[in-house]
């Protein structure tokens, strides 16, 4: 091998890699224009509460709501859509079996925790000790934030922030009952 074929390899080889960096910048420069950046991330802002005060504050703010107006617009088939979530850990049907949740046949008026076959949490039990009931203002509190409202239940749903979706979610429960309670 003579000195021209290596000088040959070893442009051809510095060639290539000039062309590849030469590509990455100009794209780069196309691409990925250079803009000033002060702080990285997103600030994400959080209100602090107690648990204890939380419970109380949800409760009251919407603890005065005209529920026969509120039921009045209730839509059935929005709640049975919203349910869907709901029956990922729990059965709806008379007769059904409980899955990670308890079935929620007949639900609405009864008391808290009051299912013999299902194993509840202590906090669940606890609040069912208290002889408290879902009715309709309770259950508008608990699905809110079901671990707020009732600290250390087994119960890993967020919530359902938005008043119009609990409303139709309960009024699809309400539906689901041996005698349907009525609406307020």
């Amino acid at each position: 091998m003579n000195n021209y074929e290596f000088d040959k390899i070893a442009l051809s080889i510095a060639l290539a890699v000039f062309a590849v960096v030469f590509c990455v910048n100009i794209g780069d420069l196309i691409y990925y224009p250079e803009i000033a950046v002060n702080k990285k991330g997103y600030k994400i802002e959080m209100l602090e509460n107690d648990d204890n005060n939380t419970k109380q504050e949800d409760a009251i703010d919407e603890e005065n709501l005209d529920l026969k107006l509120l039921f009045d617009k209730a839509d059935y088939k929005k709640g049975e859509s919203i349910f869907k979530k709901c029956s990922i850990c729990h059965t709806i049907n008379k007769g059904e079996k409980n899955k990670i949740g308890p079935n929620l046949w007949n639900v609405i008026n009864s008391k808290v925790a009051s299912k013999n076959e299902f194993a509840y949490s202590t906090a669940m039990q606890h609040k069912g000790s208290n002889n408290d009931v879902w009715s309709l203002q309770e259950l508008i509190n608990y699905l809110k934030s079901p671990r707020k409202y009732v600290p250390g239940t087994k119960m890993a749903f967020a919530g359902i922030k938005k008043l119009d979706d609990r409303i139709d979610l309960i009024e699809f429960l309400r539906n689901h009952a041996d005698s349907p309670i009525n609406k307020p």
